[in-house]
């Protein structure tokens, strides 16, 4: 199974290529963006499958680059933030700083259908996953 291609967008560049490599130690191709015009140009050149981004980006909204990528392909899209808020519905979830990978790498499995969705409870947290894309009904197999 190839690794989806995941794009981490943080104002704090250092930031940004940190959890892209933290990422690609869990398994999954992650690429860096250190603004919404440099997310743009990646999301133009390649085909991203998944967004990872700070909710508090100073030359745009990630909410803008998420609505951009579905227009594309049905992305999963995570954000974070240094304040607990609550999920806007744009978002396939959302972390609160300093993130919890093991908690993040477990939601981007789950979402692209690496692992069950369910109930997890991780580092004394209760997190709900919700479940991975459903497989469209022309690729099922028939009984």
């Amino acid at each position: 199974m190839k690794a989806p291609l995941v794009l981490v967008v943080d104002d704090d560049a250092r930031a940004a290529d940190a959890l892209a490599a933290r990422l690609l130690g869990r398994g999954f191709n992650a690429v860096s963006a250190a603004s919404c015009l440099e997310a743009r140009a990646v999301m133009d050149a390649i085909a991203i499958e998944g967004l990872v981004g700070n909710l508090g980006l100073r030359d745009g909204s990630l909410f803008d680059l998420a609505r951009a990528l579905r227009t594309t392909r049905a992305a999963v899209v995570i954000g974070y933030a240094d304040v607990h808020v609550r999920r806007p519905p744009e978002l396939d979830a959302c972390f609160t700083q300093p993130l919890d990978l093991d908690a993040l790498a477990t939601c981007l499995a789950v979402r692209f259908g690496r692992h069950r969705s369910g109930e997890h409870v991780i580092a004394s947290r209760h997190l709900s996953v919700p479940p991975a894309r459903p497989v469209p009904a022309a690729t099922r197999r028939r009984r």
